[in-house]
């Protein structure tokens, strides 16, 4: 392979990892994933046109294409993941299904004022396309847009984040093959209707983080199915809702306001578990609670301003995965840790 394909830059992904799933369980809490380019990308449309039959993913999110540019994309067609900053080039879009092997499109992350005003028509005839990235899109009317996303039959991972949506769309019923929605960075996002919408499907993943949230309603326990939470960066005190997704693996609580891990959670099959930036957590009684969850592999404590950690933690003998970065933690204490959880890969800095 060439060197275009195989440099590793892909690690732009790292925008992406918050509504990637197959990107989720590798670098929500550590990152040491991201970098990797598993698909092969081109990130060059020069490079890329000299080959066009051999272009499967293409990474031009940081470039602004002129339309004359952007036509040349259509003529790959072969390509199947793609990454492209839509201003200016409305007008290409609309012709996008050409490019009939697409399943992953991101058109998201738009620069302030530089936000899409429609869908482009042939977004919506993509009839292989499994991921779209709208992020950053909020001059776009949504009651328009999940009517015509309801005509891709096989889209299950939508990310609509930053977008200043205050009411989901009764339309987004009608994608019954969803199985992913990112909605974080909604500000004046309605929680409870959120959830009773969202219920209706059968998900597997959602991210709301970042909405300020400061409660979850009982409607949340409608989300059986969900293997994935995301509730990064809200005010959330309370997480006891969340003790009926027993199907819940991984759960991301950072940036938060918890000041108690319910012990009607210690059942749950989480394996990986975010609880960066809560430093009013009370980690005596917590550590207990963690050590009762059946599958919980990977834990994250970083920013928690701990000095050390308190008897409790050797209860955590089923923990691989430790993270205590970014704490005032002594050397003698982590070398104290290690010696109490030999098994533990315990990562500090």
């Amino acid at each position: 392979m060439d060197s275009v394909r195989t440099s590793g830059r892909f690690g732009r992904l790292r925008d992406r990892a918050l509504w990637s799933t197959t990107l989720l369980a590798s670098v929500w809490w550590c990152g040491e994933a991201v970098g990797q380019d598993p698909s092969g990308a081109f990130y060059d449309l020069e490079t890329a046109a000299a080959q066009p039959s051999d272009v499967r993913a293409l990474d031009l999110g940081s470039t602004r294409l002129t339309p004359e540019a952007a036509r040349v994309i259509l003529g790959f067609l072969n390509l199947e993941t793609l990454r492209v900053d839509p201003t200016g080039i409305e007008g290409v879009l609309e012709d996008v299904d050409r490019l009939a092997a697409l399943k992953d499109l991101d058109i998201g992350h738009a620069e302030p004022g530089t936000s899409l005003l429609t869908l482009p028509q042939g977004v919506s005839r993509l009839d292989r396309l499994e991921s779209l990235n709208l992020n950053g899109h909020p001059k776009l009317e949504w009651s328009r847009i999940f009517g015509a996303l309801g005509a891709l039959p096989r889209l299950n991972n939508l990310a609509i984040m930053n977008n200043g949506i205050v009411t989901l769309p009764r339309a987004i019923r009608e994608l019954t093959e969803l199985r992913s929605v990112w909605l974080g960075g909604n500000l004046e996002l309605e929680g409870r209707e959120t959830f009773v919408t969202l219920s209706t499907l059968r998900l597997t993943a959602l991210g709301l983080g970042g909405n300020q949230m400061r409660a979850l309603p009982t409607e949340v326990e409608g989300l059986v199915e969900l293997e994935t939470l995301w509730l990064a960066g809200n005010r959330i005190e309370s997480v006891e809702s969340l003790a009926p997704l027993v199907s819940l693996t991984a759960l991301v609580l950072s940036r938060n306001q918890l000041d108690v891990l319910p012990v009607g959670l210690s059942h749950l099959a989480v394996q990986s578990l975010a609880l960066d930036e809560n430093p009013d957590l009370d980690l005596s009684t917590a550590l207990v609670t963690l050590s009762e969850m059946p599958r919980l592999t990977a834990l994250s404590l970083r920013a928690n301003n701990l000095e050390s950690l308190p008897r409790t933690a050797e209860l955590l003998t089923r923990l691989r995965v430790l993270d205590l970065r970014d704490n005032p933690m002594s050397a003698e204490e982590v070398d104290r840790l290690r010696t109490l959880l030999p098994d533990t890969r315990i990562l500090f800095d």
